[in-house]
């Protein structure tokens, strides 16, 4: 290489180096909260979701993703975070996990009111009929007013997610859950994924910087 190569090849080097620090803070520019939802809906867990979508809002937040895992849980807790979801002008996106439950009733309440949803193999969403605190159906007023709720859930989404679905969800006779592979075929969720690195490349959010809100024991 004869010298006037090295000095151009020296430029060039020296050129990238000093735009590659900007190139970088480009790339991370956002960030993303992952909020779990692992438990019974109920009112601690209403707290600290109230508690984690305000301090990742504080915080700047470019999108809040949840991590959705639970058996449902209390109507009232239910209706109470979704006001808060609704409140909040930052994306919110749910990612229901295939571990244990997936969005089962009040989570799949919960999970119909967020901006996009994504369902890991073997999850699942629906089977949100209302039981007592005894653990007996409910009475047909409070299941006819539950299946209008759900009917609107779906309704609320820019998705066009099929309300007659999520009134059956609440069907007391036999209601219905569906798989990742039927909540994508019916609209009820964006995409099957096996990894939260594959719902943040959807939403164009793959170099974001993550923030993980943990539940506090108390």
């Amino acid at each position: 290489m004869s010298k006037v190569h090295r000095i151009s090849l020296f430029l060039l080097l020296l050129v990238a180096g000093m735009f590659l620090p900007f190139l970088s803070s480009a790339q991370s520019d956002q960030t993303v909260h992952v909020i779990p939802v692992e438990q019974t809906v109920e009112r601690g867990l209403e707290a600290f979701l109230d508690r984690a979508i305000d301090t990742a809002v504080e915080q700047g937040a470019d999108h809040i993703l949840l991590e959705m895992d639970t058996p449902g849980g209390a109507v009232n807790a239910a209706t109470n975070i979704v006001g808060k979801i609704q409140e909040t002008e930052v994306p919110i996106t749910t990612f229901v996990l295939g571990e244990n439950y997936g969005a089962i009733s009040a989570g799949a309440y919960i999970a119909l009111y967020t901006d996009n949803i994504f369902m890991q193999p073997g999850a699942q969403i629906g089977n949100a009929s209302v039981i007592d605190g005894a653990g007996n159906a409910a009475d047909q007023k409070v299941a006819q007013n539950w299946a209008t709720e759900m009917r609107t859930a779906a309704q609320s989404s820019d998705h066009d997610r099929p309300p007659d679905i999520a009134e059956e969800m609440v069907n007391p006779d036999k209601p219905i859950s569906l798989s990742a592979d039927e909540a994508v075929n019916n609209g009820y969720a964006e995409g099957k994924v096996d990894h939260r690195e594959e719902v943040l490349a959807k939403l164009d959010l793959a170099d974001a910087e993550i923030v993980e809100q943990e539940i506090t024991f108390f």
